[in-house]
């Protein structure tokens, strides 16, 4: 999953989800591939391919496009000030 989130209490199950994509917290993911550079609304449930087909792409526009670049950023920060705390 490169450039992906992964929302808060979402299942991916018998799944793939491409690059560049956002899954919204609580969404469910069964048996379905979600195409490169799209994101899932917040509690969606995706069983049939074909709904995971027509779903929205990301845009320049879309608030949670760099969602993962920021999420790491917090974790790292956040990993670097327990190391250091260790010490």
């Amino acid at each position: 999953m490169d450039d992906t989130f992964v929302g808060m209490k979402s299942l991916v199950f018998k799944s793939f989800v491409g690059k560049k994509c956002v899954i919204e917290p609580g969404v469910i993911l069964m048996g379905v591939k979600v195409p490169d550079g799209r994101y899932v609304p917040a509690g969606s449930v995706i069983r049939e391919q074909s709904k995971a087909d027509q779903l929205p792409p990301i845009t320049e526009d879309y608030p949670l496009k760099d969602m993962n670049k920021g999420v790491l950023h917090v974790n790292k920060s956040l990993a670097k000030g327990y190391l250091s705390a260790k010490k």
